[in-house]
């Protein structure tokens, strides 16, 4: 189960990002990140709840609607 605790996973693959992908369905809403490479090169990621957005690498607030703010970081070497 995924839960709402911080989540990381670390990479030493160096892989682009190609494309970002959004979906929203019933109980959820859904964000991809395409990559070069396959599942067997993961790409390092954070992923955790904050209170605010800051925008990297300025720490300019990043005005968010909702409740809840979700924030993502890709890693990669390259």
């Amino acid at each position: 189960m995924w839960g709402s605790l911080d989540k990381t996973g670390d990479s030493g693959a160096s892989r682009r990002l190609t494309d970002v992908r959004t979906g929203q369905h019933e109980c959820f809403d859904q964000l991809v990140f395409d990559a070069e490479g396959t599942a067997a090169d993961p790409i390092g990621y954070a992923v955790r709840y904050v209170d605010v957005l800051l925008q990297d690498p300025s720490d300019v607030v990043v005005p968010i609607k909702g409740g809840a703010i979700l924030e993502i970081s890709l890693f990669s070497p390259r």
